[in-house]
């Protein structure tokens, strides 16, 4: 993966002009009294999807070849991924075959089909997330589809960074970015466009004590 840089995070948020929505940075007054400082949340939440995850992924399709996008994509999400995916495949007309596992909840797995409407296929899978993305992988191998990685993308991340883009536009004395840590597109993206427009602005990145592999790879000076 060739890691993007502030112009590409620019050159994916003059794309998304009209596509994906600028969301409210605002300032929680429970949390800031809480911390004692000014506490700001970016809400996300309100995109037509329901997270940042449809920023990367049109970002990603639209920047596929006329053959690539013919052909179609691929990808595997335990949930939020695949509704953006879904939702970038039918903006754009593109066929995209959803892999899942089987422990993705029911309300995820009726969204995706709603947001991808006859353009995307869902499959589950049996086991957990790496068994989904196996078999994403091997199906792009065996039909000559795109994989849309949700994290390990060029594009995937440039898209993630217009979030932090956003915020240092909406308020651009930000001194620091919490985010959670998943796949690390969201945190890369952000990252390199934060620091960009404020090399002093701190990043950290957070996960769940039920699931911290980052951090338990940090501690071990593995990342």
């Amino acid at each position: 993966m060739i890691w993007p840089e502030m112009r590409d995070v620019l050159r994916a948020a003059k794309f998304l002009e009209g596509k994906a929505r600028h969301t409210p940075t605002e300032e929680s007054a429970d949390l800031s009294e809480i911390t004692g400082g000014r506490v700001f949340l970016k809400w996300e939440n309100m995109q037509p999807c329901g997270s940042f995850k449809i920023r990367g992924s049109l970002n990603k399709m639209f920047h596929m070849s006329e053959g690539e996008r013919k052909r179609g994509v691929v990808t595997a999400s335990s949930g939020n991924h695949a509704q953006g995916v879904a939702m970038a495949a039918k903006m754009l007309g593109v066929r995209a075959v959803v892999f899942v596992p089987s422990v993705c909840p029911i309300t995820k797995r009726k969204a995706i089909k709603r947001l991808g409407g006859d353009t995307v296929e869902l499959r589950v899978t049996e086991g957990l997330y790496d068994e989904a993305e196996a078999a994403a992988k091997e199906l792009s191998r065996t039909e000559g589809l795109t994989y849309v990685s949700s994290y390990e993308d060029h594009y995937i991340v440039s898209g993630a960074g217009t979030v932090g883009l956003e915020m240092l536009l909406d308020e651009p004395e930000l001194d620091m970015i919490v985010v959670p840590t998943g796949g690390g597109g969201l945190i890369t993206g952000i990252a390199t466009a934060a620091k960009a427009l404020s090399p002093r602005i701190r990043i950290v990145g957070v996960q769940s004590v039920a699931s911290m592999p980052w951090v338990a790879s940090w501690q071990s000076g593995r990342v």
